[in-house]
């Protein structure tokens, strides 16, 4: 039988805390002050041996709490040491995004000066196809006038030949057209004249600037 106030708390010590012994001693104690019954004191023990079974599943419970923050800050490591391994590798992306950066700057610069390169190309080929064109036009004044020097100097010279060397008596000596309807081609120089009392139809030379004369 518990005697006094400081007996049940020697007895509840094992079980609960110092607030908790104090508390549910000094209730207990107040509670079982009328009671002089052993029934009533076994009443009382019995409380006592259940509220110790509960403190004992209390601290299995505390004891799993435990495990499971073990188990929960090892996960934290893990996930301490991933986020590591990721800032590492976002760390390595950020360098060689720069990199690319500058590569693509360089690009990007190279591109100018290419676009300039090109443009300044560009000129210089519309002033050579300009000098072509002022060119050909320049060749094709020069073909024209020796051309027509040419068929001039067959229609002056050729007549003057004709007619010393071999006697022929002259008509005419100029540009014509001759051959079938539809294909014909201009002759520089037709001659046509007499010969020795016979008619010449025709005598034509074709002037082909610079392969010189082709008479027929």
């Amino acid at each position: 039988m518990i005697r006094d106030l400081e007996e049940l708390k020697r007895t509840l010590q094992p079980a609960f805390t110092e607030q908790q012994t104090n508390t549910l001693a000094t209730s207990l104690y107040e509670y079982c002050q009328p009671i002089v019954h052993q029934r009533e004191m076994a009443a009382i023990r019995d409380t006592l041996g259940r509220a110790a079974a509960i403190q004992d599943r209390t601290d299995e419970r505390l004891e799993r709490i435990t495990a499971t923050l073990d188990r929960t800050e090892e996960r934290f490591d893990r996930l301490t040491a991933v986020d590591e391994r990721i800032e590492l590798q976002l760390d390595r992306l950020a360098v060689a995004g720069e990199e690319s950066n500058r590569r693509i700057d360089r690009l990007a610069t190279a591109q100018e000066s290419t676009r300039a390169d090109i443009e300044h190309l560009a000129e210089i080929t519309k002033e050579v196809v300009w000098g072509i064109g002022d060119l050909r036009k320049q060749v094709g004044g020069i073909t024209i006038s020796v051309d027509q020097g040419l068929e001039a100097y067959a229609m002056e010279r050729i007549p003057t030949l004709l007619e010393q060397q071999f006697g022929y008596q002259t008509k005419s000596a100029m540009p014509e057209f001759l051959g079938p309807d539809g294909d014909t081609s201009e002759i520089d120089v037709v001659y046509r004249g007499r010969h020795e009392g016979r008619l010449i139809a025709e005598y034509a030379c074709i002037l082909a600037f610079p392969r010189g004369i082709v008479a027929s």
